[in-house]
């Protein structure tokens, strides 16, 4: 997968979060 993509968009680290955190209107929260 890193082969293909450039180097700076592939994610140096990820966080495996249980539940997408969504905002009031439902749409996902970036930022958290």
């Amino acid at each position: 997968c890193k082969k293909n993509i450039a180097r700076y968009k592939a994610p140096k680290s990820m966080e495996i979060v249980p539940e997408i955190p969504k905002g009031s209107t439902g749409k996902i929260i970036k930022r958290e």
